[in-house]
């Protein structure tokens, strides 16, 4: 059964007859049928331990419903099943993701266009198309008489020619009363760019024809937020419009529909989050209100719109408000785990770390925190020192969320920078068994690289070693772990210093007891063996000092590296310029005062 074919028979007779009697001059204002809504899905943010930002609450809402008379809507046929299909669908959490209100999402799943595919809204539009008043054009008896064939043939379940004569009435007369019904009928078949166009035309030859406006406003808000479009063979068109052309003409046609006279709270309240789109806040904080000023308590839109002034708040960095608002919404609701989470982020944004926790908490155990808000809550149990609760918090956000594993790393290195080193490496053992196929290369150099300092912190300089020489051979380029490498077998140099001087001085004393025994002075013996493997170390670390010193962005670094590790073989005349080079890559007032201590020492030595 094609998707005009499922009209109730009583939905078309209605609309038959309004046709055939002419125009209603009832200039009452048309009541919208109540829809089903979701509650708006928090944003995902990625803050700081200390420099936190607060998410926004994307807009995901349901659909602006059909416009249906009053005295027509004893008309619509209950269907029991489609209403509680529709209510099932309305009813599933919107997905998460990262994009910010104003952002456009492509979501042809989500309530927010699954709607516009119920038989409760097509049934509705067909009743709103009953002609009223002023807000109307009148019919001519011609086109009436054209009308009544295109509802016969619709009622003897020739849906095609009806469309076919219809497209043919508006080649030869465009009128916009055909053009609607035309747009009507694209409707039904998903053809919305071409309905749009339609109702765009019969608003231009009548512009206080509100039905159409209502429609036009419809369809690109559908439009905007990823509905399907399809041509006259029923093929899926690949849709390459900028969302943010249809959210503009989406928020002027509910202007105008409001302008005409259809002032209620569905019009108020998707003009709201049309304005949210369009980053017009206080625009948008307006319409809300206005909606919630007209909207039933009762009823769930009446959240919806208070969810959508939340978010204006967000926007507008009115945290206070946000966090107001929030309260009272938890108070009706302390069991929604989204709530908890929006007021965190609230907190969040009034530097108020502790209660933001706390509301975070709440939702963890309500089942309900995200993986941003994990991570979050990982940062503020980081930065209270309590190590192992933040590295619980990160697993549990990779394990919702793998993708999140390179922000855990920000969190690794604040848990490294604390000395928190078995926390460390526990948080590195959960990121490597469950997320290290999702880091990109950089992001798993850093997880070995963090592992080697883990290495360094037990006492274990040869696993150090063993995973840098991993790291670079998977990118050698890698500048950081050079110099890691550098740096760790350049601590072989004073061991190799001290051995030096050590066989010198067993050198001294033999030749002094050879000489106290009128005795030939010994030959120096060879080097042993852990001198000699010394010296291939330290001589390596200088090398791998010069290979990262080639590397754009590592030469600074790179360069002071090398000069600590002759300085630490007291070969400062040597460090000299190279101390001087790192300065002119990077100008730093630590090194200045190295720099000078360095001379100075050079200096006492004669060299």
């Amino acid at each position: 059964m094609s998707q005009r074919d499922r009209i109730t028979t009583a939905g078309l007779l209605a609309l038959a007859a309004a046709c055939a009697q002419g125009p209603d001059v009832s200039t009452e204002p048309v009541t919208p049928a109540p829809s089903a809504g979701t509650p708006a899905a928090i944003q995902e943010p990625a803050p700081d331990p200390v420099e936190t930002e607060p998410r926004a609450i994307a807009a995901s809402f349901v659909a602006p419903p059909a416009t249906i008379a009053p005295e027509a809507s004893a008309a619509i046929q209950d269907d029991d099943a489609s209403a509680a299909e529709a209510q099932d669908e309305a009813a599933r959490p919107a997905p998460s993701g990262t994009e910010q209100a104003g952002e456009v999402t492509s979501d042809t799943t989500s309530p927010l266009v699954s709607y516009f595919n119920t038989d409760e809204y097509r049934n509705a539009v067909a009743l709103n198309f009953i002609p009223r008043g002023e807000t109307e054009p009148e019919f001519d008896p011609a086109e009436i008489e054209d009308m009544r064939k295109v509802f016969e043939l619709r009622q003897k379940g020739k849906g095609e020619r009806a469309v076919q004569l219809l497209a043919r009435m508006h080649a030869e007369n465009p009128t916009p009363h055909v053009a609607v019904q035309l747009a009507f009928e694209y409707q039904l078949d998903e053809r919305l760019r071409e309905a749009a166009s339609l109702y765009a035309f019969a608003v231009g030859e009548y512009p206080q024809f509100l039905r159409a406006w209502q429609q036009l406003a419809a369809i690109h808000f559908q439009l905007a937020n990823g509905a399907s479009d399809r041509d006259a063979a029923g093929e899926e068109v690949i849709i390459e419009d900028d969302p943010v052309d249809h959210y503009a003409e989406a928020q002027r046609a509910f202007q105008q529909a409001i302008g005409l006279g259809l002032v209620n709270e569905q019009n108020y309240g998707y003009l709201g989050l049309t304005l949210l789109a369009r980053q017009r806040y206080i625009e948008a904080e307006t319409a809300f209100r206005s909606a919630l000023m007209m909207s039933d308590v009762d009823k769930t839109l009446y959240k919806n719109w208070r969810q959508g002034l939340v978010q204006s708040y967000f926007k507008q960095r009115r945290y206070a408000d946000a966090a107001a608002m929030l309260g009272t919404l938890i108070d009706e609701t302390p069991d929604d785990p989204k709530l908890w989470l929006f007021q965190g982020n609230a907190y969040i944004g009034l530097g108020d770390a502790q209660r933001a926790a706390e509301n975070f908490q709440i939702a963890y155990q309500l089942g309900g925190a995200d993986a941003p808000a994990l991570l979050t809550l990982g940062d503020i149990y980081v930065n209270d020192g309590l190590a192992e609760d933040a590295v619980d918090r990160y697993l549990a956000a990779i394990e919702l969320d793998a993708d999140k594993s390179s922000r855990v790393l920000r969190g690794a290195r604040s848990l490294l920078r604390l000395s928190e080193i078995d926390a460390l490496a526990r948080l590195l053992a959960g990121v490597e068994q469950s997320a290290m196929d999702s880091l990109d290369r950089e992001s798993r150099g850093e997880v070995r690289r963090l592992k080697s300092q883990v290495a360094v912190r037990r006492g274990d300089s040869a696993t150090q070693v063993a995973i840098l020489r991993e790291v670079i051979d998977e990118d050698p380029m890698d500048g950081d772990a050079l110099i890691l490498l550098g740096e760790a077998l350049g601590k072989g140099a004073r061991d190799l210093r001290a051995m030096l001087a050590e066989a010198d001085a067993a050198h001294a004393a033999a030749v002094a007891d050879a000489a106290e025994a009128n005795q030939p002075a010994p030959e120096r013996t060879g080097e042993s063996d852990a001198i000699k493997s010394l010296r291939v170390q330290v001589e390596e670390a200088y090398q791998v000092f010069e290979t990262a010193a080639a590397i754009e962005g590592f030469e600074a670094s790179a360069k002071l590296a090398h000069a600590k590790v002759l300085v630490s073989q007291k070969r400062f005349a040597e460090a000299v310029p190279l101390l001087k080079s790192s300065l002119e890559f990077e100008d730093k007032e630590n090194v200045r005062r190295f720099l000078e201590g360095v001379e100075q020492a050079a200096k006492r030595a004669g060299n």
